[in-house]
């Protein structure tokens, strides 16, 4: 990368706001639907080739977690198989940031995408390995 992308945003950009000057920024729904394209194998428009992705489908469920529950990256990359209950359409959480317990609904679109990525018989556990304290 030659150009750090972050020198463009406005001076103080990460500190020193006030409480009335929250930043939020949704997702665009074009953009999400650009970044499950490019996660699908697709290519970027100035592009030739496509990303190749090694953990695509895990990445594909991390985003869609991501979106669909609000959850925090640390509590999706440390998730376990037993912590999602797909008939309750939950998901439990006992590491969160502030160290307290929690249930995750799950949309239709989570149930979905959990139910195509879960049936690996060869996990233990790890929902993704890659990420996991434990991998080696």
């Amino acid at each position: 990368m030659l150009v750090n992308p972050l020198r463009k945003l406005p001076k103080r950009y990460a500190s020193g706001h006030k409480a009335e000057e929250l930043r939020e920024r949704r997702l665009a729904k074009e953009e999400e639907l650009e970044i499950l394209r490019i996660l699908d194998g697709g290519k970027l428009i100035a592009r030739e080739r496509s990303f190749i992705l090694k953990e695509q489908p895990s990445l594909k469920l991390l985003f869609i977690l991501a979106i669909e529950t609000g959850m925090r990256m640390a509590e999706i990359h440390t998730l376990t198989v037993s912590q999602v209950d797909i008939a309750n359409k939950t998901i439990f959480l006992n590491r969160t940031i502030s160290g307290d317990t929690r249930q995750v609904l799950l949309s239709s679109v989570a149930i979905e995408a959990l139910q195509k990525y879960l049936p690996n018989p060869d996990w233990n556990d790890d929902m993704f390995p890659w990420a996991s304290e434990k991998a080696t």
